[in-house]
């Protein structure tokens, strides 16, 4: 389709498909992503497979949420800037809104037996997704050697040394470049969008502006007018893993819980998991976990507190992914045949298999290994879920509900 046929649709089609697309969005970012392209691109035949793949390359170049970056470049390629932000929007703001509910709600029903053995039935499996994205993400992004050693070698920097996963990335990306300067790059995609010209460039200064303008006036609004902490510290933290957190949701849910447990005391190990797991299951991106993050961070001044909390950790995560892609899509073609910048990113997808790795074991250390004994029942669960998973056969949903359902039957018992 050209691209002056997909402007046709109405407005109204656009606001409802992504509505739908962010309340179906079970899975995690490979599930999200599969269920954009049978949307947009089979059902409602609003995008090209082309325009779908290059949205897909674009969003694997930048940090954050790729599965909402994709929705962003593609609303943009149908309906430019208000499609753009109708897609990004609408794909997360009905998990944000769920994850908030159910975080205040888990938090007021935390001393309920019931509800605890749920969570404590969907914990392993949380421990085995974890593991499965590490396998996956690991797969694709260790090619070689060079990125197996700096793999490894941002795993014990951060689990040894207690390096932060930002300073890691850099060194990562600064290594590649050197190990890898010449990588060739990769041909652009023949586009039937033209060149960006001199309106294209004052357009995305101006959405870099505004969105600049819009962090700085709610970063006062935190400094000076909010309690700073935690409201101020939110903003620096979830800002922070935007910006430099490549390789998806799992690279900054290992940053902020990090971060949220072993440096700011903001939740327990058990609080990371039981996040992880709503983040599962509500639907919406995984990276809803930072809204998970800040509404209980929040939650120590009230549920007005809470609810500000998980709104600001909600604006500082997608922002940057907002801005970055609607200023960047006319320049999407350019942007990935620069070889220089796919060599740095071959370092940085290996810091994130580094980081993903550290998560990983901290999840099953606590699960699995508490306080050094095996859990042998917590281990047994573990085990079924990573089978059922590797079998490609049963939903991560489903799994998480057999996990609640496994949590009730052993509290029963």
């Amino acid at each position: 389709m050209k691209e002056d046929e997909l402007q046709n649709h109405s407005p109204q089609l656009h606001v409802w498909m992504w509505l739908k697309i962010g309340l179906m969005s079970f899975g995690g970012p490979a599930a999200h992503i599969a269920l954009i392209q049978s949307e947009v691109c089979e059902r409602y035949k609003l995008a090209s497979q082309q325009s779908f793949l290059r949205g897909l390359n674009f969003a694997m170049l930048l940090p954050g949420p790729e599965a909402q970056q994709l929705a962003t470049y593609l609303g943009w390629r149908i309906g430019g800037i208000p499609g753009g932000l109708v897609a990004g929007l609408g794909f997360v703001i009905p998990g944000a809104i769920f994850m908030i509910a159910a975080t205040i709600a888990l938090h007021e029903l935390g001393n309920v037996p019931l509800v605890d053995a749920v969570f404590r039935g969907v914990q392993p499996v949380v421990v085995a997704l974890v593991a499965f994205a590490l396998f996956n993400i690991a797969k694709r992004a260790l090619t070689g050697p060079a990125a197996i050693a700096m793999a490894v070698a941002a795993f014990a920097a951060g689990q040894f040394l207690g390096v932060s996963f930002p300073l890691i990335a850099v060194v990562a990306a600064l290594t590649s470049l050197m190990v890898m300067p010449n990588l060739p790059a990769e041909a652009a995609e023949t586009t039937e969008i033209q060149a960006p010209g001199a309106g294209d460039r004052r357009r995305a200064v101006s959405i870099l502006a505004i969105c600049v303008g819009l962090w700085l006036a709610v970063t006062m609004l935190c400094v000076f007018v909010l309690p700073a902490e935690p409201f101020a510290t939110i903003a620096r933290l979830i800002t922070t893993a935007a910006l430099v957190t490549f390789g998806g949701a799992y690279a900054v849910i290992s940053y902020v819980g990090d971060q949220a447990v072993g440096v700011l005391g903001w939740i327990s190990s058990n609080d990371l998991l039981d996040g992880l797991a709503v983040a599962e299951t509500i639907p919406g991106p995984l990276v809803l976990f930072n809204t998970y993050v800040g509404t209980l961070a929040g939650y120590k001044i009230g549920i007005t507190g809470a609810v500000t909390g998980g709104v600001l950790a909600m604006f500082y995560t997608f922002l940057p992914s907002l801005g970055v892609v609607l200023a960047g899509a006319p320049y999407v073609e350019r942007l990935y045949a620069i070889g220089p910048i796919r060599s740095a990113l071959i370092g940085v997808s290996a810091a994130v298999v580094g980081a993903i790795a550290k998560l990983a074991l901290f999840l099953f250390l606590t699960v699995c290994l508490p306080a050094g004994q095996p859990a042998w029942t917590n281990i047994a669960i573990t085990a079924l879920a990573a089978i059922a998973i590797w079998s490609g056969k049963v939903s991560a949903l489903v799994l998480i509900l057999a996990g609640a359902a496994a949590g009730i039957v052993l509290y029963s018992i």
